[in-house]
C-alpha cells in the first residue's frame, strides 16, 4: 500500500485519462471508480485467499462491476484470478472491511472443484460482479504481476460503503465521493476501524455476518458441485473383502 496521497492522485489523473475513452467503446452513463495498480511480488506466499469485495453500490437498487486487467500475459502460474462461475448469486449483501468482510473460509475445500482460473493476455479484461466468489494464486514466475483494478458504477448512483466497527456496534452507511479509498495509508489495516470519509445516511442495527456453509452454499447452487461418486454394492463388496 501507498501512504503518499499525491503520488496516488497523479496515478489515479494518468489512469483514467486512459480507461476512460476505452471503457466508452462498452458502458453507457457509468463512472470509474477508484482505479489503483495491483502488484503481486513472486512467492508461493502471494495466494489471495478466495473472497468477495465490498459493496459499492446498494445492490438491492443498482449494479456494480469490478475490472481487473493485466498489463502482461497471466495463468495460474503467475498470479491471475480464481472465480467460482454463477457465485455472484449468493444474498450477500452486506459487504464491508474486517468484521462485514464475508468468511469464506469454511467453504474453500468444498468450492475448490468448480474453481477456475481465467488466462488472459496483456490488456484483455476480466468484469465481474464484486459479489462473485474470487482469488488469486501465487506468482510462480520471476516476474511481479501487475493488474490494474477499478469499479464501474452507474453515473449517478452514490457509493455505498457499509461500515461496522465491532459486534456490537451499529451498522452504518456511508456515501463517500469517489477519491474516499485514497484516504487511507493502508487500506487492509486501516478500513476495518476507519469509516470513509462522507455522509453518514444511515444507522442500522448491528449486523451478524452469515458464515457460509458446504450446506449453505449447496442450497443456493445443488447443481454446482459434482456429487462424491457413490461406489456400487460389488465395488464396495470388493472393497470391504480386500481390506482396502
Amino acid at each position: 500500500w501507498c501512504s503518499d496521497r499525491a503520488y496516488k492522485d497523479r496515478v489515479r489523473e494518468k489512469l483514467l485519462s486512459i480507461l476512460q475513452p476505452a471503457c466508452k467503446r462498452l458502458f453507457k452513463d457509468f463512472r470509474i471508480c477508484g482505479p489503483v495498480f495491483i502488484v503481486k511480488r513472486k512467492g508461493e506466499d502471494t495466494t489471495f485467499p478466495i473472497h468477495q469485495d465490498w459493496n459499492v453500490v446498494d445492490e438491492e437498487k443498482h449494479r456494480a462491476f469490478n475490472m481487473w486487467i493485466p498489463l502482461h500475459d497471466v495463468s495460474a502460474e503467475n498470479g491471475s484470478l480464481w472465480h467460482v462461475e454463477g457465485s455472484h448469486r449468493l444474498p450477500t449483501l452486506v459487504r464491508g472491511a474486517g468484521l462485514l468482510f464475508p468468511n469464506l473460509y469454511g467453504i474453500r475445500d468444498h468450492i475448490s472443484p468448480v474453481m477456475r482460473s481465467l488466462d488472459l493476455k496483456a490488456g484483455e479484461a476480466m468484469v465481474f460482479y464484486h459479489r462473485l466468489i474470487h482469488g488469486s494464486p501465487p506468482n510462480t514466475h520471476e516476474e511481479p504481476r501487475v493488474v490494474i483494478s477499478f469499479s464501474i458504477l452507474p453515473k449517478k448512483v452514490p457509493l455505498h460503503i457499509f461500515f461496522q466497527k465491532d459486534a456490537q456496534s451499529p451498522l452504518q452507511v456511508y456515501h463517500p465521493n469517489d477519491l474516499f479509498i485514497y484516504q487511507f495509508d493502508n487500506v487492509r489495516d486501516d478500513t476495518p476501524f476507519v469509516p470513509p470519509e462522507g455522509e453518514l445516511v444511515a444507522e442500522l442495527p448491528p449486523h451478524q455476518p452469515v458464515v457460509l456453509t458446504p450446506e449453505i452454499f449447496d442450497n443456493y447452487f445443488p447443481d454446482l458441485i459434482p456429487p462424491s461418486p457413490n461406489p456400487g454394492f460389488w465395488a464396495r463388496l470388493k472393497t470391504f473383502f480386500s481390506g482396502n
